[in-house]
């Protein structure tokens, strides 16, 4: 017997292991049931892995100790939607970790009623989705530079924010030098976490040449 198929099999839900067990064990996000009480009572290992918790610790405990406290309360309107026959879009919520670190997770809720139409358990799709907040947080943060004007220190910050943002190990932000359309200024550069404040240089021959001619370029990782 799978860890999956017996997950599954240790929840009382209503015709439940059949049509989920290939959604467990596929899906690359966490895929959640919790009772009407909001108790996990069964989920993939994808949960365990994103919550930090081992499958007996998870199972049983409320959700209400794996969201952040600040939000619990708006956790507890979506359960009332569902259970009042509204259906809820796509949310955001910031869970925490078996270890105290925030994890950013979209979630997409439903109720599933039995067939006398009672509530018989939430189900919930969460997706990580940390990198897409940080790369967020990483233009908040050069939105915050620019609004006094793009100087030095906005294309120092900018070029740092776009390679840690794009997990690279060099960036640079060049312009066109207006006195010799065959040469280009660098403005910023940085390269494997340091600035390198390198001079003009000639665009013949190199990538910018393309990029001022308004083509795009791309390198594939590893070249």
């Amino acid at each position: 017997m799978s860890s999956s198929q017996s997950r599954l099999r240790k929840t009382k839900l209503p015709n439940y292991e059949q049509p989920y067990e290939a959604l467990f064990e596929q899906v690359n996000d966490a895929v959640v049931i919790l009772d009407p009480e909001g108790r996990y009572v069964a989920f993939n290992a994808r949960t365990t892995e994103m919550l930090g918790y081992t499958e007996e610790e998870l199972l049983g405990m409320p959700m209400s100790e794996t969201v952040k406290a600040e939000e619990y309360p708006q956790s507890e309107r979506v359960m009332e939607r569902l259970l009042a026959g509204q259906s809820v879009p796509l949310y955001e919520r910031t869970l925490i970790r078996k270890d105290g670190e925030p994890l950013a997770v979209e979630i997409n809720a439903s109720l599933v009623r039995d067939e006398q139409g009672r509530p018989a358990y939430f189900q919930a799709v969460g997706r990580d989705i940390s990198d897409r907040k940080r790369e967020e947080e990483a233009l908040r943060r050069i939105a915050e530079v620019t609004a006094g004007g793009p100087d030095t220190a906005f294309f120092q910050a900018a070029v740092k924010h776009l390679a840690r943002t794009l997990r690279m190990r060099a960036a640079c932000i060049t312009e066109w030098s207006g006195d010799d359309p065959g040469r280009a200024r660098v403005m910023a550069w940085w390269i494997g976490g340091e600035r390198d404040d390198t001079p003009e240089y000639a665009i013949a021959g190199t990538p910018s040449e393309t990029v001022f001619r308004g083509e795009e370029l791309f390198y594939r990782s590893g070249i």
